[in-house]
């Protein structure tokens, strides 16, 4: 996939920079280049070059479209982290817009972004006509009919429990219309789409349908690491559903049939990809984009553990990396010992303890002696097992014990 992050970036620097001395523009400008994947815009790129154009003027049309959305897109953000809905501190690791700028001007930058947003789909209609039905596309997705439809399910259905059917009606809304928005509008722009041909044009089905899919996908993955990961991982508040007593895919579904689902969207997408790939659309960076599994999920998210992982790396953390490495280190510990079976409590027990030894002591010297067996799950993650931790406890994978066989840094056998 390209990295379209820089260019993005660069073309949002020209939002309301000429009224850059207001409180209210600092403040949407605070959130909107507060970091994040930028994803919508991105997608809106992917699938310009899916249909390979060369017309520079189309793809600048595009990229203008790309910061409108992004442009909606934060100013949801901010409105959701009010105290009044979410009640979030934390946005994309920084705190979040009401947190610095009070709620008064933080419900105002959220305003001025969309309002703003507005102007811009309506400015380039003036002299673009062709335009015209991909602009109100945006501007409906973002509002009853799409995002604001879904908040407003979701604030409804706080301490309710709902239907499965609710949650993807409230989800389709809430984060898959901005996604529909990102994935199709490019089409619409190539094509002159209008409201006659949308409903009937094979590819704008087939976009509509992958948008759908993929804001599935990304929501039950949301979801999944609201429960498994942490704030310091994801950059964002964690644990919030289950606070504000909301029903997601995880609470409804269960762990397992979640990560279940998730694979079934992900498998939808990638059908809908290989009907386009026949007809030689270019869909390399949409697979790449949907290329995670419910077992994958997790793993995917990890900022330190993994199979490289050394004695340099523990030595040259901070403090705070530290404890980002030990909420991974327990996430993959659970989600194992979920699948496989295994002691939990001594391990996860022992969590930062291992860090501390493995930062302070040479393994190629030091011999580290566990005074239980069951302790050694967050050792053997940090001595080179992470590739095969999937295999704990299955006939020919990694032992539950400490095994002289099975690594030299393993100083004894037990169990």
């Amino acid at each position: 996939m390209m990295d379209y992050q820089e260019m993005i970036d660069r073309d949002l620097q020209a939002v309301l920079s000429d009224q850059a001395d207001d409180i209210t523009v600092q403040a949407a400008r605070y959130s909107l280049f507060a970091g994040g994947k930028r994803l919508r815009p991105k997608m809106m790129y992917m699938t310009f070059r899916m249909f390979g154009t060369d017309d520079e003027q189309l793809r600048d049309d595009v990229r203008y479209y790309a910061v409108t959305l992004e442009m909606i897109h934060t100013y949801s953000l901010i409105h959701d982290d009010l105290p009044c809905m979410d009640n979030d501190d934390l946005r994309r690791g920084k705190p979040t817009c009401h947190k610095v700028y009070g709620e008064g001007i933080a419900t105002l930058a959220g305003d001025l972004l969309l309002n703003s947003a507005m102007e811009r789909l309506m400015k380039i209609t003036l002299t673009k006509p062709q335009y015209s039905y991909a602009s109100y596309k945006i501007a409906e997705l973002a509002g009853i009919s799409g995002m604001i439809g879904g908040q407003s399910i979701d604030i409804d259905s706080e301490g309710k429990d709902i239907s499965l059917d609710r949650l993807y009606e409230l989800q389709e809304k809430k984060t898959g219309a901005l996604i529909e928005s990102a994935v199709v509008t490019p089409y619409y722009l190539i094509k002159g789409i209008d409201q006659n041909s949308a409903e009937s044009d094979r590819y704008a089905c087939l976009l509509r349908r992958l948008a759908k899919h993929i804001g599935l996908a990304f929501q039950i993955r949301d979801d999944i690491l609201d429960v498994t990961s942490d704030a310091n991982t994801l950059g964002k508040s964690c644990g919030k559903d289950e606070r504000d007593n909301k029903s997601t895919f995880v609470t409804l579904l269960g762990y397992d049939e979640a990560c279940g689902k998730l694979d079934e969207e992900i498998d939808k997408c990638h059908r809908i990809l290989d009907e386009m790939a026949e007809n030689g659309l270019f869909v390399d960076e949409y697979r790449e984009l949907t290329a995670i599994s419910g077992t994958e999920v997790t793993e995917l998210e990890y900022r330190f553990l993994g199979p490289k992982i050394s004695k340099f790396d523990l030595v040259n953390m901070s403090a705070d990396d530290r404890r980002v490495l030990a909420s991974e280190l327990r996430d993959k510990i659970l989600r194992t010992v979920s699948q496989n079976g295994g002691h939990l409590a001594s391990s996860l027990g022992a969590v930062e303890l291992t860090i501390a030894l493995s930062t302070v002591f040479d393994y190629e010297k030091d011999k580290i002696v566990f005074d239980v067996g069951h302790q050694t799950y967050s050792y053997k993650l940090l001595t080179g097992r992470f590739g095969e931790f999937d295999t704990l406890r299955q006939e020919g994978g990694v032992s539950g014990f400490p095994r002289i066989n099975e690594s030299k840094y393993d100083a004894f056998d037990t169990g």
